[in-house]
């Protein structure tokens, strides 16, 4: 494992130039060039890439560190994984019920009526969530999931205003 973590971060001091740190913009660059196949002619739009980043952009400071882009890196890796096995038709899209059953499965049970708004929102015009959606979809459910557990006083969350929008702006 030592080996592997030895080779990732000589693989991030090339890419993340003198800052030693990764923004948006240049992630954008390596998540197209790295998983081309996966978007199958699509590319990450920068506000996924802004989400990725404020996700796990633990110093909030709008970049990514080493130990942030690699937790990321890993989250990618399983998040393809779960896109790949649950694409049922390999169109490279997901239908509805390939999406319930890939959010069902990565432990996020949610109520028809919030996978409905998902739909909608994720969904393009024929009905198809793609890879970049799904990302974008799995990493806004990690955020609100992340925050009910910050916030929780029994089963129900209690944030003010303020909380509330900084955990949905910066995510």
């Amino acid at each position: 494992m030592a080996d592997i973590n030895t080779k990732f971060y000589n693989i991030f001091v090339k890419i993340s130039g003198d800052d030693m740190e990764i923004n948006a913009w240049e992630l954008q660059d390596i998540l197209n060039n790295s998983l081309k196949s996966d978007l199958r002619g699509g590319m990450f739009t920068i506000e996924s890439c802004k989400s990725m980043v404020a996700l796990n952009d633990d110093d909030q400071n709008g970049k990514l560190g080493f130990e942030e882009f690699k937790d990321l890196w890993w989250e990618l890796i399983q998040w393809t994984q779960v896109f790949r096995r649950f694409d049922t038709d390999n169109s490279g899209t997901f239908s509805s019920p390939e999406l319930r059953m890939a959010i069902g499965n990565m432990g996020h049970h949610i109520s028809s009526r919030t996978f409905d708004a998902i739909t909608v929102y994720y969904a393009d015009k024929q009905g198809q969530i793609n890879y970049d959606a799904f990302i974008g979809c799995v990493m806004k459910l990690k955020s609100m999931f992340n925050a009910f557990v910050k916030y929780r006083e029994g089963n129900q969350a209690v944030l003010s205003l303020d909380e509330l929008i900084r955990t949905n702006i910066y995510s």
